[in-house]
């Protein structure tokens, strides 16, 4: 009853009363499944938040990229090139020159800037015997976009020593390639996919093996792909080498090539999980965490591959940026998810997650460092 009501007669009062007991005891009956909603929603925005807090932000980079190469190393992300500038437009413009680091470990003081080098995009680097290498690459010859392209894919394989802050040379990959990616496995250096440019007027020439090297007996040598495929991600776990989607001659790809390096023999991996938008595994980055190997692509979602199961945990967390053509590095407890491109164009920020939120607890010891 409101304020301004009368007070009804005694009889429908106590009538009144009845009525409001029983549709009471009903509530209460149906009480239970909307807690159980309750709880569900309650458990559903404290998981959200959680995973929402456990981001963080790193230091920007003083220029946006995409296409680069980094590595961790010494409780450290190097940043060496990539492409800057316009999508679509190559020339020496458009590449960065600058090779940079940032100390993980105090990284309020920012990015450090170690020097002019060559610029590459298209390159991978690894952390390897205690220096920082860079392989493969594009470079162009063509110094402005408005002029012709002409690009040209490298076979360099350069070290750069932080004891002594130099660079050494060392025996270059049989061909070269550009686009493609690297990990050590077992203290050799194994680099996949990719594909040659040869400059103005000649057609691209597709890698169709895997480039192995023996550091210790700076030796290269080569061992059949069972696909075609750049602008991909490799990671290892368990010893074998992963290889995740990309874009071959029919498209943008969702595929996934496991390598074992024992036997030499390529087999299928589960399909990449399905990515919101038309870029499936085009420009995706990935890592190997302990038991598990960590990715994400273009629509920010980060997926994981491996455990006891060995199949992909789904949606375990989401970039507060999305980003494609970056780097997904791990650090401790954490992943860091470094530059890249965007929708709307390149990007210089840098964030990091916990491992912890993202899913299940995985070690956190980096299996490719």
């Amino acid at each position: 009853m409101t304020s301004h009501e009368q007070r009804p007669e005694n009889a429908f009062y106590q009538g009144f009363l009845i009525a409001a007991l029983i549709f009471s005891a009903l509530a209460l009956a149906a009480s239970p499944a909307r807690s159980e909603t309750t709880a569900k929603n309650a458990t559903k925005n404290t998981a959200e938040n959680t995973v929402a807090s456990s981001a963080s932000e790193l230091p920007a980079l003083p220029e946006a990229i995409a296409s680069f190469g980094a590595a961790i190393h010494n409780d450290a992300v190097y940043v060496y090139g990539g492409h800057v500038g316009k999508t679509h437009a190559h020339s020496v413009e458009n590449l960065s020159h600058r090779f940079r680091r940032l100390d993980l470990k105090s990284s309020s003081k920012g990015w450090e800037d170690l020097g002019e080098v060559p610029g590459l995009q298209g390159l991978a680097m690894v952390s390897l015997n205690g220096k920082v290498c860079r392989v493969g690459g594009l470079t162009a010859r063509n110094l402005r976009a408005d002029e012709e392209e002409d690009l040209h894919s490298v076979a360099d394989f350069v070290c750069y020593d932080a004891s002594t802050a130099r660079w050494q040379d060392y025996p270059p990959m049989p061909t070269p390639r550009s686009s493609h990616d690297a990990v050590v496995i077992n203290g050799h250096l194994y680099v996949v996919g990719g594909w040659q440019l040869k400059g103005t007027g000649e057609k691209p020439v597709w890698a169709t093996d895997l480039a192995i090297l023996d550091p210790q007996a700076g030796i290269w040598r080569t061992v059949p792909q069972s696909f075609q495929r750049r602008a991909l991600a490799a990671a290892t776990t368990g010893g074998k080498l992963y290889v995740f989607g990309g874009l071959g001659t029919d498209g943008t790809s969702r595929d996934v090539n496991v390598f074992d390096p024992a036997t030499e023999i390529w087999i299928q991996g589960p399909e990449l999980p399905k990515m919101q938008g038309k870029m499936k595994g085009f420009g995706v980055s990935a890592f190997g965490v302990g038991e598990r190997i960590f990715l994400s692509g273009a629509d920010g979602i980060i997926h994981a591959i491996g455990g006891e199961t060995g199949v992909w945990q789904e949606d375990l967390g989401k970039l507060r940026t999305p980003r494609f053509f970056h780097r997904l590095l791990p650090h401790g407890e954490r992943l860091v998810f470094i530059a890249g491109a965007s929708q709307e164009g390149h990007l210089s920020s840098t964030e990091s997650h916990a491992i912890a939120t993202l899913g299940d607890a995985a070690p956190a010891d980096s299996t490719e460092e």
